[in-house]
């Protein structure tokens, strides 16, 4: 038996009786004299006058244990990981700051036997396995104290000789690794969602890229562009669009284009004018009806243009003439995505994408009472309002090179303006839009000899009655007619008159009624 005295200081000593060869089963005797500290290990008199040179040889063991035992109580401290260590009697003889994180245990159970810590909530199975088979042991298991998920894994040590020294026993704390398993799931989701996105968006994008390529919408002025970029956010959408503009601005194309660049362009797309229905029809028409609804009615029934559209897109043109008694159904439609057909009592489900066109302001209809206010706004969820040429000339040049491949190809000529003919399209006002241009272009076509060269002269005579061709001609009520003729005779007085009250006089109306009409048909001086 080697005698130590162990302390900081002269004044502080301990004596310690290490047997060297059970110095493991020691190790808590050791542990409690706080090893972290520095100190001095020094021979009892007797000793430090023997001159035996194995004696000191053990000593100097001895301290080596101490300093290692001090550099591993250091080291282990710094792991996040819980270990403890249980001799081969099963007593608890180290603890690290890890394990109390994970078990709640510290170094208070040092020198307890595992056994009598069971009713304090230690768990004695995985060290007492060990203890007994002398084998490693792995499991998952959670605090009782601390409620901490951990893994652990009970390893037997063994002296160099063979004789077993005891159980070394690590717990991992599973709380970060959840949190971050949690995490990674979480981000396969969000990747998951980004993914779909993108095959949505990259759907969509092919689309606008195919359908660009193809596409109807002629000219690069400011006006146009805005509509092209309105186009191109609203049309992957299912969203209502109501598309404004003059009479024969081209409100059927941009419908036509919203239609190629959506994610429903290859399901039906029913296009219905809902000014050419008589309305006393024009419900059982949009809506359907069933077996003997009303007299002279198809004896099977009939599908109306929704139920038709499923699964697609219905364009409700001249929505301004839908009749105020079925504006209510029409509303329905929308806000329940549903309808019922004329005679019938159930509901039929609908999944169809509404674009509605007009070239009347439904705002004022609504506060007049002519529409109502409510389906407006249903309709008025993205409004796209096309220019009118005369807001747009620089697109001109391009629109006629247009018009005139069209025609000469039709027509088998090869007809084309004049610089002089063409500055007379620039400075006219063009009441009936761009289909005044393609008449006029199209009639210039048929009358050349083949190859000609159209002047100025040539063509101003078609102006005067190309507009209200191209409005007569076209599928409008007689309302709109009547107001066609009212606007290009304005625009002509207003050419030859200085002011407005000259401009009446013309017109045989008071100043007062022309400023109106200008303000009713968008008329300026400039026109």
């Amino acid at each position: 038996m080697t005698k130590l005295i162990v302390g900081e200081t002269a004044n502080c000593r301990k004596l310690v009786k290490v047997n060297m060869k059970n110095l493991y089963d020691q190790f808590t005797t050791l542990n409690n004299l706080k090893l972290s500290e520095r100190f001095i290990v020094c021979l009892l008199e007797e000793e430090r006058q023997a001159k035996n040179f194995n004696r000191i040889k053990k000593l100097e063991t001895i301290q080596e244990t101490i300093n290692n035992a001090k550099k591993f109580n250091i080291l282990a401290n710094k792991l996040h990981d819980g270990i403890h260590i249980v001799n081969s009697k099963g007593v608890v003889v180290y603890v690290n700051q890890g394990f109390k994180r994970v078990s709640g245990f510290g170094e208070e159970i040092i020198g307890f036997h595992i056994s009598d810590l069971a009713a304090r909530g230690y768990q004695t199975e995985i060290a007492g396995e060990v203890l007994k088979t002398k084998k490693l042991v792995n499991t998952a298991l959670t605090s009782p104290i601390t409620k901490v998920n951990v893994t652990t894994a009970a390893t037997p040590v063994f002296y160099e000789d063979g004789s077993f020294m005891g159980v070394i026993i690590i717990d991992r704390d599973m709380t970060e690794l959840e949190q971050m398993q949690a995490a990674i799931i979480k981000s396969q989701n969000n990747i998951k969602i980004m993914e779909d996105e993108i095959v949505i968006k990259d759907r969509a994008l092919t689309q606008l890229t195919k359908a660009s390529k193809n596409s109807v919408l002629i000219g690069y002025s400011a006006g146009m562009q805005q509509v092209r970029e309105l186009i191109g956010k609203i049309a992957p959408l299912d969203a209502t669009v109501l598309i404004t503009g003059e009479t024969g601005t081209g409100k059927e194309n941009v419908a036509n284009e919203i239609n190629k660049c959506s994610t429903r362009c290859e399901k039906p797309f029913v296009k219905v004018n809902c000014s050419a229905i008589p309305s006393n029809l024009i419900e059982a028409e949009l809506f359907g009806y069933e077996k003997g609804a009303f007299t002279g009615a198809n004896t099977t029934g009939k599908m109306g243009y929704f139920e038709l559209a499923q699964k697609g897109t219905i364009l409700l043109d001249e929505i301004g003439e839908l009749p105020l008694e079925v504006q209510p159904k029409l509303l329905r439609v929308i806000q329940q995505k549903e309808l019922i057909r004329v005679g019938a009592t159930k509901p039929v489900e609908l999944d169809v994408r509404i674009i509605a066109a007009t070239n009347r302001n439904l705002y004022q209809m609504a506060l007049a009472g002519t529409f109502r206010m409510n389906l407006y706004y249903r309709l008025n969820l993205f409004p796209i309002d096309i220019p009118p040429l005369r807001a747009r000339n620089e697109d001109i040049p391009v629109l006629v090179k247009h018009f005139f491949s069209i025609y000469n190809a039709k027509y088998t000529k090869a007809a084309w303006f004049l610089p002089d003919a063409l500055s007379l399209l620039y400075n006219y006002s063009w009441p009936g839009n761009i289909r005044e241009l393609e008449n006029i272009i199209e009639r210039m076509v048929i009358i050349s000899k083949g190859t000609d060269a159209i002047t100025k002269d040539e063509l101003s005579p078609l102006m005067g009655i190309a507009a209200v061709d191209s409005e007569l001609n076209s599928r409008l009520t007689l309302a709109e007619k009547v107001e066609a003729l009212e606007k290009r005779e304005i625009i002509s007085a207003l050419a030859a008159g200085k002011t407005v009250r000259e401009t009446a006089k013309i017109l045989g109306i008071n100043a007062s009624n022309v400023v109106r009409k200008m303000q009713k048909y968008k008329i300026t001086r400039n026109s």
